[in-house]
This record gives C-alpha cells, sequence and structure tokens, in this order.
C-alpha cells in the first residue's frame, strides 16, 4: 500500500518479523503510530486514510522497517 503524499510502499500487513508483535498494545505502543495498522486493513474501516498519514513519519517508518526494525523510528511531533 503507498502511505502519505509521497506515496511511500509500505506492506498491506504487518511484517511476520515485526518486534512489536509480540508486546502488549496500549495508546502509546509503537503500533499505535504504525502506517500499516493505522493504513491498512479493509479501507471502510482504517483509522487513516493512507494519503493522511504524515509524510515524515512514513519516511521514518520506512526507514525502519527496511533497516531490520532495530530499535525505533525517530518520530518527531
Amino acid at each position: 500500500m503507498k502511505i502519505s503524499k509521497a506515496k511511500i510502499e509500505f506492506p498491506d500487513n504487518c511484517p511476520w518479523d515485526c518486534p512489536e508483535k509480540d508486546r502488549s498494545f496500549y495508546q502509546g505502543n509503537l503500533c499505535s503510530r504504525c502506517p500499516i495498522f493505522n493504513c491498512g486493513g479493509d479501507p471502510e474501516y482504517v483509522l487513516l486514510r493512507p494519503e493522511e498519514y504524515r509524510e515524515d513519519w512514513a519516511k521514518e517508518w520506512k526507514k525502519w522497517f527496511d533497516n531490520g526494525m532495530k530499535g525505533f523510528p525517530d518520530l518527531r511531533f
């Protein structure tokens, strides 16, 4: 799926080896900011339309996924 106005390519589903999958889900966890979580799934029930997702965050997430999902993406407020 293409995320943000820059149309950055992400998988449609969470990667099987994402280290965050086994952690508890709560409002402030990393998954709650993930473009796959926020924009994926049934288009009728997404939290954000893919083109609405922040471009700067999409770039940081892309780097994080492409570099082995180590540490944390640098998400600025």
